[in-house]
């Protein structure tokens, strides 16, 4: 399943199940964060509870908020827990994010959406991406873990 074509409608509410995080950056640039906004979806076109297999869709917002003339961020690469109902536990990591290693200068961000199927009607998501903070010819300082919350994949 291509996650491009979940056609999800991007939205910085993350709903009743979804989660919201602001993980601070380090003292050293200033006032900075970096919040994770995620708005999971029930994909019931896609799931097939006889498999059983429950497709859920999670919408992603990264927002880099930083001074003017902050350092320049990449995100480098991903971590997910992903637990079902069953308590079967999942581990995915990686480098990027959908195929990418997106850059954010203060006050950008962004947002893709990607897809986790599971065996049960509900579970949880949460994990964390890894990224650099850039110095002025865009060389990596040094690395800061930004989380994301806990998120519920409800079918309801």
């Amino acid at each position: 399943m291509n996650p491009h074509a979940l056609e999800l409608l991007s939205s910085a509410d993350p709903g009743k199940h979804g989660s919201d995080t602001i993980t601070p950056m380090p003292n050293d640039i200033g006032d900075a964060s970096v919040r994770v906004r995620v708005r999971p979806e029930y994909l019931q076109s896609r799931s097939d509870p006889r498999q059983p297999m429950h497709v859920f869709a999670y919408h992603v917002s990264i927002d880099y908020q930083a001074i003017d003339g902050g350092p320049t961020v990449q995100l480098v690469d991903r971590f997910w827990r992903i637990v079902d109902a069953h308590g079967t536990e999942e581990v995915v990591r990686g480098e990027g994010i959908v195929g990418q290693q997106p850059t954010l200068r203060p006050g950008e961000k962004f947002e893709y959406a990607s897809y986790c199927p599971i065996r049960s009607s509900w579970g949880t998501m949460e994990g964390r991406y890894g990224l650099v903070i850039l110095d002025a010819q865009e060389q990596p300082t040094s690395r800061q873990v930004v989380d994301v919350g806990r998120f519920y994949l409800v079918a309801d």
